[in-house]
């Protein structure tokens, strides 16, 4: 399956280029990219990385997100073929880029195809940080409804923070 371009974002398989996967690295050693993601809990290795990218299942879409053909972020669709349902995730690597709405058009992008040419998928799911309120955001503007929440759910800074899952269907 192919991605369409966006507005300003194009997608295609991430490359196991070195240069990619150790920008890739960078994003995911970065304390401020992570904060909201488990990815905090881990120094991520160039040996690290290639090993989580063997490990995807086969028709998992694995996508580098491009903007003027630079790689500012990753998306991966994880598909239950047996419930029909797209867990999606995307990172946007570059923080000069947040609150630009790139990261809505990344989801938007990342989504709809799902939705709406991979015959599959019936629905999209997502979990995040309650205190994530950008990616909260993005759910709810993409039309996502909040399924449920999972009280204390992380450990952050000797604090708790709900997870909270959000759902659309086709």
């Amino acid at each position: 399956m192919t991605w369409p371009a966006t507005r300003r974002l194009t997608f295609g398989p991430v490359r196991n280029t070195e240069d990619d996967i150790r920008e890739i690295i960078g994003w995911l050693n970065n304390p401020e990219v992570v904060k909201y993601s488990e990815q905090r809990h881990k120094h991520h290795t160039m040996e690290s990385q290639l090993a989580y990218i063997q490990a995807l299942r086969p028709g998992d879409p694995y996508l580098a997100i491009y903007q003027d053909e630079i790689m500012i972020g990753t998306g991966l669709a994880t598909i239950d073929l047996h419930n029909k349902v797209a867990d999606v995730g995307i990172l946007i690597g570059y923080t000069n880029r947040w609150r630009s709405g790139l990261g809505f058009e990344a989801w938007k992008g990342m989504c709809d195809p799902l939705l709406h040419d991979y015959k599959v998928v019936r629905k999209i799911e997502a979990g995040c940080m309650a205190a994530n309120i950008g990616m909260m955001g993005i759910c709810a503007h993409y039309g996502m409804m909040e399924e449920g929440r999972q009280d204390d759910h992380f450990c952050v800074n000797d604090s708790y923070i709900d997870l909270v899952h959000w759902g659309k269907f086709k």
